[in-house]
C-alpha cells in the first residue's frame, strides 16, 4: 500500500496567506455593510423623533421645542446636543435632575417620546461614550449616568443636533477666517420650515469625530431629519472637505464650540448654505 502524503509545510503557509489576504480584503466590507445598517437605523430613528415632533406642535401652537444653543448663555455648538443636568451622585430619580429638559428631551419629558434610546445614533458607540445611550443608565434610569466620575458627568447628551430652521435667511460668520456664509435662520415655527430646512441631524463634532465615517479622518456624511418630516442621508463634499469651518487647525473652531461653525456646515451639507465672496 501507498502512504498516503499531506501537506507540506510550505503548502500550509500558502493555504493561510491565502485565508488571510481574503480576510484582509473582506473586513473591510463587512465593516462597511454594518455601517450603513446603522446608518439605516439612524435615519429610522430621526424618522421617529420627527413624527413626535409634529405631533408636540399639534398640541403646542404649532411650535416645536426652542433650540437650547440660541436661548443658551453662550453660542456654543454642543448646546444643540444638550438634555439635561443631572446629579450625578443621586440615589433617586426625584432628586437627579438639576436643569432642564432642553431641545428634543422635552419630548421624552412630555410623555410625546416613550424611548430614550431613540435619541441615540448606533455608530455613535463607536466614536464616543458620551453620545451613546449607555453611558447615561446607571443605577438611577435615564437621564442618569453610570460612572459619576466620568467626564461632564452633570450633562447628559444625545446624539443629534437639534437645529429646527425657518425659511427666512440670514448672514453669519464662520470659519477661523470668519467668512460670511447665508444659512436658514433658527425657528421653531413649523408653518416657518420646509422639505429644505433641518430639524435634527447628526452630531457634527470634528471631521475625525463623525458618526457616519468614509474612513479614519473623513466623515462620510450625515443623516438629516427635514422640515417636512423626511430624513435624508447628505454627503456633500463641500463640507466634508471644508477644513475652515470643521475647525482643523483650532479647537475654538469646532463645530461643537462654536456654534457659526455648526450651522454653516449643517447648511452645506443640506447644499442650502451659501458662502459669500
Amino acid at each position: 500500500m501507498k502512504n498516503k502524503e499531506g501537506f507540506t509545510l510550505i503548502e500550509l503557509l500558502v493555504v493561510i496567506a491565502i485565508i488571510a489576504l481574503l480576510m484582509s480584503i473582506m473586513m473591510p466590507a463587512l465593516s462597511m455593510v454594518k455601517e450603513r445598517a446603522r446608518r439605516v437605523t439612524c435615519g429610522s430613528n430621526l424618522k421617529q423623533v420627527g413624527i413626535s415632533l409634529f405631533t408636540y406642535a399639534q398640541d403646542n401652537d404649532n411650535k416645536v421645542p426652542e433650540n437650547y444653543m440660541e436661548i443658551a448663555p453662550r453660542y456654543t455648538g454642543f448646546y444643540a446636543y444638550a438634555a439635561y443636568w443631572i446629579n450625578p451622585n443621586a440615589t433617586n430619580e426625584s432628586h437627579k435632575i438639576t436643569d432642564g429638559p432642553v431641545n428634543v428631551a422635552v419630548l421624552f419629558d412630555a410623555g410625546y417620546l416613550k424611548d430614550p434610546e431613540i435619541f441615540y445614533c448606533p455608530s455613535a458607540r463607536g466614536v464616543s461614550d458620551l453620545l451613546s445611550y449607555d453611558h447615561y443608565v446607571g443605577d438611577l434610569s435615564w437621564p442618569f449616568v453610570h460612572d459619576p466620575d466620568a467626564y461632564h458627568a452633570n450633562f447628559v447628551r444625545i446624539s443629534y443636533n437639534y437645529l429646527s430652521q425657518g425659511r427666512g435667511r440670514e448672514v453669519i460668520e464662520c470659519g477661523s477666517s470668519k467668512r460670511d456664509v447665508r444659512v436658514h435662520i433658527l425657528d421653531n415655527q413649523v408653518s416657518n420650515m420646509t422639505s429644505s430646512t433641518s430639524m435634527l441631524a447628526d452630531v457634527i463634532s470634528s471631521q475625525s469625530g463623525a458618526l457616519h465615517r468614509a474612513g479614519v479622518n473623513k466623515p462620510a456624511g450625515i443623516n438629516v431629519l427635514h422640515g417636512d418630516g423626511h430624513v435624508l442621508f447628505c454627503n456633500e463634499k463641500e463640507a466634508i472637505n471644508n477644513d475652515d469651518f470643521w475647525g482643523v487647525d483650532n479647537h475654538d473652531e469646532l463645530p461643537n464650540q462654536n456654534g457659526y461653525n455648526l450651522r454653516g456646515i449643517l447648511g452645506l451639507f443640506k447644499g442650502t448654505a451659501q458662502i459669500m465672496d
